[in-house]
């Protein structure tokens, strides 16, 4: 029976405490001769006396000595003294007592000395017919030890009278150890063996990005791997390794066709590929480029290695949802341009016409005399694995082929944007244009033509129509209200005729119906404006909206308002319009963000993470009936009530549908650089707590603002945004409110 560690060494002490008693030597006086020490392997794989059992290729085991007559100077190990187990060089005699074997014996010794004593390697050498072997016995002072042993054999499964490859690697391996004690005495030795079984790693290929059966690509590929190892005795769980290969498919004999080419076939069956050496290559480059020689078709394949040296054993191209560790390619001269993408704050996102030709690009925007353009670039090739060389810009360029001084190019850098902003002094058409090149040479151009336009500023009032026909109100009942508000305002002259100081846009045509999708005013026509009131329900057709159109796609009423314009917009759920999906239609996923860098972030100022709408809300609790000026502070305009008769019958009990509220404040003091004053100017009244004892999560919510820059060089015009539609409060209510924004947009001139 095996005692525990401890109790080994209590009874080791009470040995030595009897040898002391009976004396050091014989009864004549003698020395008595030294006692050889003992050791044992007490932990590690599982062991049976007649089973060699299977364990992971990362094992620790333990060991323990002693020595009755003194102490244990130090342990030592041997892993597989014999390499090669069907015909070992060495005998069991040799490996277990190699000192006996020296001077004459077969063998001899050399030591390699460690940091201290009991930690040197002592490697013993054999000759057998001029070739000469060795192993070696490692000292060590501790009792344990993780051995990572190699797996360097590929299992195989049984499968229709076939053996195929398994997802594991083994190998069988013997750890011998022994101690030596203060005397230079040798213990015999222990043993333990066992077979190392290793999961093997996998990989796949990340780069280029894999969207077909086969990649059209030009005459470079850039492939980049990853892998994942799940029993590395690493945190990272990574493989070690890897090992590559590339095959032309077009020169092979026989040849084979790449929409055809099966990896595992290609890899390791076809007689001329199978024969083309695997490269390896350690985990510290995940990566490797190849010049290609179009017109020709190739394939290329990874597999992991890991610690032990287990190789990944399978090739695919597709493993499910993800990217296999091969893929099949074709080389053409003309395939394969770098992705560009640019913006300008703006004007957005400043993307080329997909439809255009490869590699040459062209968009067009209108601009304002005196803007400052800041444009921003980066590019990518990972389509086809090619690798971004570098970037070049100019204003103007007459042609775009030519480069070098004179050329109107800046010169090809690493720089992603002009450096210092591009201003158009006076109207007229210009180009700015930006390249990008790939290692191999290819090279993607985008040619931003914009079309200059001069702000005049010359009239009063542009009203844009962005509301929708509707039974409650009709588009004429609509038009009625706002043409009043203008027309009694007494703010214009000749009051009985605005035109053309004021004017009425529609943006979906006569009596909102000529056509669903929104045609908005461009920014020529809206240079000529001081002011523009913009009346939006965000619904729109389809969810189709003027507003999203001029706002945050075109980017024109930004570019209005940065020259100064003063912009005041109103409606029904304004907030989705103008923080669009992806697809450029109004976002009804309430409530909304508003990010930095959107539309109501930069030229509204509401910096809120959360705009809630009523829409699908009970009307009769959390509809809008009122709204009354900001509490707290000093009235700035003074509050509406809901005109019922301007509602359908249905809906008199409960409050207006579609309307905004801010939930979360607005920190504008927090903002980074912040300039300019925000104003408060009302909140939310709900029909449940004011008219059926019902409470209102809405209730009081910040629903209208202001914003101006009192500074003389201002960040950008004065701004106004309600969160609710101006058409349905009492006309005599809503006609001071109106005079009132006038006087206020005026005022900032001065």
């Amino acid at each position: 029976m095996s005692l525990p560690h401890g109790s080994r060494i209590l009874l080791s002490l009470a040995l030595l405490v009897a040898v002391a008693a009976t004396g050091c030597g014989k009864k004549d006086g003698s020395p008595v001769a030294n006692q050889a020490p003992s050791i044992r392997i007490t932990g590690g794989p599982p062991q049976l006396a007649d089973e060699i059992l299977e364990a992971s290729y990362t094992a620790r085991i333990w060991w323990t000595g002693w020595d009755f007559d003194g102490s244990i100077d130090h342990y030592e190990y041997a892993v597989d003294p014999n390499q090669d187990l069907t015909d070992p060089v060495f005998s069991l005699e040799e490996i277990e007592d190699p000192e006996s074997f020296l001077d004459g014996g077969g063998l001899t010794r050399q030591i390699l000395r460690g940091p201290e004593a009991g930690t040197d390697t002592l490697i013993y050498l054999k000759s057998v017919d001029g070739t000469q072997y060795s192993f070696t016995w490692i000292q060590t002072r501790d009792f344990t030890r993780i051995f990572t042993f190699e797996t360097p054999h590929a299992d195989s499964v049984g499968s229709g009278g076939s053996a195929t490859p398994d997802n594991r690697f083994s190998g069988l391996h013997t750890v011998y150890v022994r101690c030596q004690d203060n005397e230079e005495a040798y213990s015999s030795t222990d043993q333990l063996t066992y077979t190392a079984v290793t999961i093997t790693p996998t990989s796949k290929i990340t780069r280029p990005v894999i969207s077909g059966d086969v990649l059209f690509v030009g005459p470079q590929i850039g492939l980049e791997w990853d892998g994942t190892d799940i029993d590395s005795p690493e945190p990272e769980k990574k493989p070690v390794g890897y090992i590559y290969k590339l095959v032309q498919l077009s020169s092979l004999n026989p040849p084979v066709r790449v929409d055809l080419a099966q990896p595992t076939f290609v890899m390791f069956q076809h007689p001329e590929a199978s024969q083309l050496p695997w490269t390896y290559q350690s985990a510290d480059t995940l990566r490797k480029t190849y010049f290609l020689d179009p017109p020709a078709t190739y394939m290329f394949a990874v597999r992991a290695v890991d610690v032990a040296g287990a190789v990944e054993p399978f090739v695919d191209k597709v493993r499910g949802s993800e990217p296999g560790n091969a893929v099949s390619f074709q080389a053409q001269s003309s395939a394969g341009v770098p992705v560009l993408q640019v913006i300008e704050p703006s004007l957005g996102d400043v993307d080329g016409d997909p439809n255009g030709a490869k590699g040459l690009k062209t968009t067009e925007f209108e601009v304002p005399v005196g803007a400052a353009l800041r444009f921003t670039w980066q590019a990518n090739a990972e389509a086809y694995g090619g690798v971004i060389e570098g970037y070049n810009w100019g204003v103007n360029i007459p042609d775009l082929d030519r480069e070098g001084p004179g050329s109107g190019w800046t010169g090809w850098s690493s720089l992603t944007g002009n450096l210092q902003p591009i201003v158009f002094t006076t109207p007229g058409v210009n180009t700015v244009n930006i390249k990008v090149r790939d290692t191999g040479g290819k090279s993607t151009t985008l040619t931003v033509i914009l079309r200059v336009i001069e702000f005049s500023f010359d009239r009063e009032v542009l009203f844009v129509d962005d509301f929708k026909d509707e039974t409650f109100p009709r588009d004429n009942e609509h038009d009625d209200f706002w043409l009043k508000m203008l027309t009694d305002s007494g703010r214009f002259d000749p009051a009985s005729d605005l035109a053309p100081e004021v004017w009425k846009y529609d943006v979906h045509g006569a009596n909102d119906v000529l056509y669903t999708f929104p045609i908005p005013p461009d920014l020529s026509q809206l240079g000529r404006y001081k002011m523009i009131f913009w009346a939006n329900r965000g619904t729109g057709y389809n969810g189709n909206s003027g507003l999203t159109l001029s706002g945050p796609v075109k980017r024109h009423l930004g570019a209005y308002v940065a020259t100064g314009g003063r912009l005041w917009i109103s409606g029904e759920a304004t907030a989705a319009a103008m923080l669009p999906t992806s697809t450029g239609i109004s976002n009804f996923e309430y409530p909304l963000e508003v990010l930095p860098g959107s539309f109501p972030y930069a030229w509204l100022k509401l910096y809120t993470s959360q705009i809630a709408n009523d829409k699908g809300a009970d009307l009769r609790t959390n509809g809008l009936i009122e709204v009354d000026p900001f509490p707290g502070r000093p009235v700035i305009w003074p509050g509406l009530v809901r005109d019922d008769l301007k509602v359908r019958s249905s809906l008199r009990g409960s409050g207006t549908r579609l309307c905004d509220a801010i939930f979360d404040p607005i920190f504008t003091t927090t903002e980074p650089g912040f300039r300019g004053q925000l104003d408060s100017l009302y909140v939310y009244g709900a029909n449940g707590p004011r008219r059926v004892s019902r409470s209102s999560a809405y209730e009081g919510k910040l629903n209208g603002v202001r914003f101006h820059d009192p500074d003389p060089d201002p960040v950008h015009g004065p701004t106004i945004w309600f969160g609710f539609p101006m058409y349905y409060w009492f006309d005599d209510q809503a006609q001071v409110l109106f005079n009132g924004i006038i006087d206020w947009f005026r005022a900032q001139d001065t």
